[in-house]
């Protein structure tokens, strides 16, 4: 009798095995977080405040902005002062035609 209850069982679980692999999705497989990724559990605070968790507080100038930042690579904007602001440039005085229906 053992050997038929054990036999059941275990084509009860290939069947399982079998329907669950038919419905779930191809190639699916639960995400596993890379271990260098750290969490915030437990809270902040709880833990010391090192220099390989936050190397921004550790460096020379800590309160340099990003802005001035040796590690920032976008271009910045050009300030465009008023004396240059104001000037004007026009290769010629338009004329208008009283005739030409577009002036």
């Amino acid at each position: 009798m053992d050997k038929v209850l054990g036999k059941i069982n275990q084509t009860r679980l290939n069947w399982y095995q079998a329907i669950k692999g038919g419905i779930g999705i191809k190639g699916y497989a639960y995400y596993k977080p890379p271990g260098e990724l750290k969490y915030r559990y437990p809270a902040p605070g709880s833990c010391p405040i090192d220099e390989v968790d936050h190397p921004h507080l550790y460096k020379k100038h800590w309160k340099t902005t990003y802005r001035e930042s040796p590690y920032n690579i976008r271009p910045k904007e050009r300030i465009i002062t008023d004396a240059e602001n104001v000037e004007v440039y026009a290769s010629a005085i338009p004329e208008f035609d009283p005739n030409n229906h577009y002036d």
